[in-house]
């Protein structure tokens, strides 16, 4: 069976991680075969490079013209299953699935909003979505309910972990001196600064228990701009609430910390 990925980048993120962690399982029977499609040309993971699966990149363009650019990797590929991790991904790839007559997996939806409005532009894009996709795949059942998914074709997958992530890691105590911990616990927060992450309550509880116990360092870490949650914290808290901005070796982060 060939299956063939269709994501926005293989940047560093949870999403990305996700697929390269499924290809890499899929590798381990001889019945798959892979191949992504990336929308740009960012690749930050280093196994993007060495499991052996072809990746493709599409120029940026208009919508047909991006859609004919799948459309003719999927005559070369020939694939069995169009597995997309990207609403646009998803709409990009509809030509082609009617044309080829391919199964189409979506797996876009990968956030729980509070609340979806039934009339919004985001829902409308996965109603069409819905319509055309033999199965809908998220990582959280909330996230299902939240986009108003068909039960009748929707499955809920939980995100793995691989424990090959933690071997061999160093010494705490190098990884505290590295970062200035010296406080008996550690919390952490790996995300990046956007909106949709949250770090003003994780900020809000963090302030609310260093007002009880000083002996407790709070770790941001994560990309993009966090000033703005820096402009939350007062002067004498600031050593207690470190921002460490993006850091390549996570791992080693969290195993210093208590949650």
């Amino acid at each position: 069976m060939k299956i063939l990925y269709i994501i926005e980048s293989l940047k560093s993120g949870g999403k990305e991680r996700r697929l390269l962690e499924l290809i890499d399982g899929l590798k381990k029977d001889k019945n798959f075969t892979c191949a992504i499609i990336i929308l740009n040309d960012q690749i930050h993971y280093k196994k993007a490079h060495q499991n052996g699966c072809e990746i493709f990149t599409v120029k940026k363009d208009n919508y047909f013209s991006i859609s004919m650019q799948i459309f003719n990797i999927c005559k070369t590929f020939r694939p069995t299953i169009i597995h997309s991790w990207a609403a646009n991904a998803t709409i990009y790839s509809l030509y082609t699935v009617k044309r080829l007559k391919l199964k189409l997996i979506d797996s876009s939806i990968s956030t729980a909003p509070l609340e979806v409005k039934k009339k919004s532009k985001i829902n409308l894009i996965n109603q069409i979505i819905f319509k055309f996709a033999d199965m809908i795949n998220a990582n959280s059942q909330v996230g299902l309910n939240s986009y108003y998914a068909p039960k009748n074709k929707s499955i809920c997958i939980h995100n793995g972990f691989n424990f090959d992530r933690i071997k061999n890691l160093v010494s705490e105590t190098e990884i505290r001196e590295k970062f200035s911990v010296t406080t008996k616990k550690v919390i952490a927060m790996v995300a990046s600064f956007s909106e949709k992450k949250d770090y003003a309550t994780y900020i809000k509880s963090a302030l609310q228990i260093l007002e009880n116990n000083n002996d407790v360092t709070f770790l941001c870490v994560g990309s993009g701009d966090y000033t703005k949650y820096q402009l939350l914290i007062p002067k004498e808290y600031e050593a207690k609430i470190k921002f460490l901005g993006k850091q390549s070796d996570v791992e080693l982060i969290m195993n210093i910390c208590d949650f």
